[in-house]
């Protein structure tokens, strides 16, 4: 679009025999209908919402666990700042579906139990998010319900960016972050920035222009358009000069001054609705704050030099805009803090921390700092490794092969993740179990994916393998256990209740294993390739009855 562009004609009467219904006339991105209909999704979907939002790059144990070291490397550097008898908090802001949390928390316990001091430090993991259904889900998680119940979780409706209070609905306390905070304030905010209000602009000669939206959607003529939604609306977009200050937050208009100043011509989303919660969150905690935060987005000068007309991207209804990391590292720098970022091309994610502790260490004594720079940004194995799971999932063994060790190394390498698990599963039916050190190394294996389940659609696979596993170890108990605890938790699967039959069967629990037989066969598809199958067993375990 030309610099200074006249704003699109006027869509207010008809197109043809159909109207236009205009929702926004030249306004800023961050003004626009379209994060109220993105806040609607989220809240009407509640966890469903998951279906579209991607989400798992985010939540591995890998990263969490990462995470869980950062803040240990930190809170080590700052030992001398801290109160320990004082509660440390730390916000997870759009905790989604929990899964990072639970991660989190169990590396965290482990990382401030084996250190003398820290172990004493009274830690509390604060999830949240806008939505009530969200977090009334959290209450009946059953891996969360143990450390809600202990006080190391607790929950609340939150918003980041105007909130002052988090009203914790377990313990039932309100902390005010502006009174109540005696240790600084950790945050986290993965996948949050991306869908939160962001704004756009242009530099054309130094110049910064502001990109002003119309929105709105064709109605045909005596038809019901049903609800407004995001993915539906046709946006157009106009330039205009921008004058400074433009956002009348001093140290948020400095950013915009550094992109006009420093570039000649370019084009940049600007993360507008992260940087007030940064400021909000930073002024309640008098700047005492440790923010981490991995999303999708560029961090890369280049980035600027062309706008990118595909930078929303449409999740169903909802939609996310990728995060201008660049705004970030100078909003941390303008503010007097450290910001760290990864910075590979190729890789979806960005992972970024911003320290805005004043009484931060040295550069070269800092534990955090050695950490990130040399640990997370030079081999970035949390993204590394993910990707890894899109060529795992389009092999297949090879006969007579041996596979253990491989599998042993990709769960190890991956914290013994359930999504590993899930990405070699032609290989894990192909185990052989063979001699008791084999046996054992598959137990030890096990027992660490099992203490990281974790009840997402997507990890529903992950409690099936389990269950096979232990079949295939003749461990009979266990398997039923674990295929029990699939069906409740996901309800009818085919291979599920086949399972549960066998093991059933082994266990001589005849009446038992007829009677999950016959109700797989009566809920399973009538083209399921096992269909023939458990129809014969049915009609095997009829005859067995007296």
């Amino acid at each position: 679009m030309r610099p200074d562009s006249p704003p699109p004609a006027d869509p207010q009467t008809t197109a043809g025999s159909h109207h236009i219904e205009l929702f926004d006339r030249g306004v800023p991105f961050s003004k626009t209908v379209l994060w109220q209909l993105n806040e609607a999704f989220y809240a009407s979907q509640g966890p469903g919402a998951w279906q579209w939002v991607p989400y798992g790059p985010t939540n591995t144990v890998l990263l969490a666990d990462t995470y869980a070291r950062l803040v240990y490397h930190w809170l080590c550097d700052n030992l001398n700042n801290l109160d320990l008898a004082e509660p440390l908090y730390v916000l997870e802001a759009g905790a989604g579906l929990g899964q990072f949390a639970f991660h989190f928390v169990v590396s965290m316990t482990e990382l401030l139990a084996g250190h003398e001091q820290l172990k004493t430090l009274a830690f509390k993991y604060v999830l949240s998010d806008f939505t009530s259904v969200l977090v009334e889900m959290y209450a009946h998680n059953y891996r969360l319900e143990p450390f809600l119940q202990s006080g190391l979780m607790d929950r609340c409706v939150f918003d980041p960016q105007t909130d002052h209070t988090m009203h914790l609905q377990t313990s039932g306390q309100s902390i005010s972050l502006a009174n109540d905070l005696v240790n600084p304030l950790v945050v986290i905010g993965n996948y949050y920035f991306d869908t939160i209000p962001h704004d756009c602009f242009r530099v054309v000669d130094h110049q910064l222009q502001e990109v002003l939206y119309y929105t709105s959607r064709v109605v045909a003529p005596n038809q019901n358009q049903g609800p407004v939604r995001a993915n539906q609306l046709d946006l157009k977009e106009s330039c205009h000069k921008a004058t400074l200050p433009y956002y009348g937050v001093p140290v948020i208009d400095a950013v915009l001054n550094v992109f006009e100043t420093q570039y000649e011509i370019g084009a940049f989303e600007f993360p507008i609705g992260g940087l007030r919660a940064l400021e909000n969150l930073s002024a309640l905690c008098n700047g005492r704050l440790l923010a981490l935060i991995s999303d999708k987005g560029h961090a890369q000068p280049e980035a600027l030099e062309r706008f990118h007309n595909d930078y929303i991207e449409f999740h169903n209804e909802g939609f996310s805009v990728g995060v201008n990391f660049m705004a970030l590292e100078h909003y941390t720098r303008l503010k007097g803090g450290r910001c760290f970022l990864t910075r590979p091309r190729y890789l979806d994610l960005v992972t970024c921390m911003m320290d805005f502790t004043p009484a931060h260490p040295s550069q070269t004594a800092s534990m955090s700092d050695y950490f990130f720079n040399h640990v997370l940004d030079l081999y970035n194995l949390p993204n590394q490794l993910f990707r890894q799971y899109d060529w795992v999932y389009d092999t297949q063994p090879k006969a007579g092969a041996d596979y253990l060790k491989p599998i042993l190394t990709l769960l190890h390498l991956n914290r013994y993740d359930p999504y590993a698990l899930q990405a070699v599963e032609p290989y894990v039916h192909a185990l052989e179990v063979g001699n008791p050190v084999r046996r054992q190394l598959i137990l030890n294996a096990m027992g660490q994916v099992e203490r990281r389940l974790f009840p997402t659609q997507a990890l529903r696979e992950s409690y099936f393998l389990m269950a096979a596993l232990y079949r295939k170890l003749a461990m009979w108990p266990e398997a039923l256990t674990m295929t029990n605890m699939l069906l409740r938790l996901y309800g009818f699967h085919v291979e599920g209740m086949m399972l549960k039959g066998n093991v059933l069967t082994e266990l001589n629990r005849l009446d038992e294993a007829g009677a999950v037989y016959q109700e797989c066969l009566a809920m399973m598809p009538g083209d399921h390739p096992a269909r023939d199958s458990v129809a014969q067993l049915t009609r095997y375990y009829r005859s067995q009855e007296p």
